[in-house]
């Protein structure tokens, strides 16, 4: 494989309500299949735009920024126990400071969270 060719997943599958509460406040993750029944509306301190398929969404792309869920740091501690990591570096650059994976892993020794933001 060459730098910049696109790796396609096989066998993938979703994360599981469980996998998310590693990191989430487990009456937060309940609140999803919840929400997602009421679409369409707009958590507005999120601000998140909810659809009727944004709780299966936010299961199957977890590992990938942020919406619903920290994938971020639900891939972070995915890593530490399905594949025995130790520890974990998240490196953040975009435009917005990564304050929810900054609180999540705020005290946590094994996590290395650096974001540099505009």
């Amino acid at each position: 494989d060459r730098p910049g060719d696109v790796a396609e997943l096989e066998d993938f599958t979703s994360a599981t309500p469980e996998d998310i509460m590693r990191v989430h406040d487990p009456k937060y993750v309940r609140t999803f299949p919840i929400l997602s029944s009421r679409a369409p509306m707009i958590i507005e301190d999120a601000p998140t735009y909810i659809t009727p398929s944004s709780y299966e969404l936010a299961l199957r792309s977890a590992g990938a920024g942020m919406g619903l869920v920290d994938k971020v740091a639900v891939a972070a501690r995915h890593a530490q126990e399905a594949h025995g990591l130790q520890r974990v570096a998240i490196v953040d650059f975009d435009v917005h400071h990564g304050n929810g994976t900054q609180d999540i892993f705020y005290n946590d020794p094994d996590v290395l969270f650096i974001s540099t933001h505009q």
